[in-house]
């Protein structure tokens, strides 16, 4: 485990290091979509420790304002019916949320967070807010600000 974790960390600042070497010629909208991408790859990695994602703590959060029904939840992170389905399963096995049919309308399937998705979602959310120096972009050249 120890080595497969050295091996991600030594490919990303590979990665980050060719990335750097050519920031000056990129377009703004390719800087912008490297950057989404290693966001989301690290907010992913800490999410892991919880066994979520950036698209099943959406989830989450949305239900700390209360029960939806799965298709409710589809267009409020906006998702498939399908995705949502599978993003919701997921959660149900870890006992984040709990699905149940609407007793006036079978058809319709109720999510509700669980106590315990409750705590997990203001758990993974609960960071220390970084200064602006040492974040990611005060190293680079044409991010850096005066």
């Amino acid at each position: 485990m120890v080595v497969v974790n050295q091996r991600a960390h030594d490919s990303r600042e590979a990665l980050t290091s060719a990335l750097e070497a050519q920031l000056d010629s990129w377009a703004t909208g390719r800087l912008l979509s490297a950057a989404a991408r290693l966001v989301e790859h690290e907010w992913n990695q800490h999410l892991s420790q919880w066994d979520l994602n950036h698209a099943s703590l959406g989830v989450l959060h949305v239900l700390l304002g209360g029960a939806l029904t799965q298709r409710e939840l589809a267009l409020a992170v906006q998702v498939e019916d399908q995705t949502m389905s599978r993003i919701v399963e997921r959660l149900q096995r870890s006992g984040y949320v709990e699905r149940v049919r609407d007793a006036a309308d079978r058809r319709r399937i109720v999510v509700s967070l669980t106590h315990q998705g409750e705590q997990t979602c203001r758990a993974a959310t609960d960071l220390d807010r970084p200064s602006p120096s040492s974040l990611p972009w005060t190293t680079c050249r044409r991010c850096a600000r005066p």
